[in-house]
């Protein structure tokens, strides 16, 4: 699904930058992807259990991201302003009986720094 308001949510990733340290190893540190995502965001405080019998997660916005779009669980996304770390992987959705795919979502957490 194509969203028509659709919010920018920059992705920042940690991987190796490139550079070794002084004693050559090699340095890593957050990087911005170059394309950000483009998604509809729900915001507000909520619950969400990962699976039937386990604890439930809080999350602070729900991010409902367009079909082939990717998110792992240790990137960081910047969503309206605050950085957020993913609490659930995301979840694709797929029609029934059909190869309709709406997308995934994908639920985030608001962290300090």
């Amino acid at each position: 699904m194509i969203w028509p308001g659709a919010e920018s949510v920059p992705v920042l990733r940690y991987q190796e930058t490139g550079v070794d340290d002084r004693y050559g190893a090699p340095v890593s540190a957050w990087v911005a992807l170059p394309e950000p995502l483009r998604c509809g965001v729900a915001d507000g405080r909520g619950m969400v259990t990962q699976a039937p019998g386990r604890e439930q997660v809080a999350f602070d916005y729900l991010l409902l991201l367009e079909p082939g779009q990717e998110v792992l669980t240790s990137d960081r996304l910047i969503v309206r302003g605050r950085s957020c770390e993913v609490v659930q992987p995301k979840f694709e959705w797929q029609g029934l009986f059909s190869a309709w795919n709406p997308g995934g979502t994908v639920y985030v957490k608001a962290v300090d720094g």
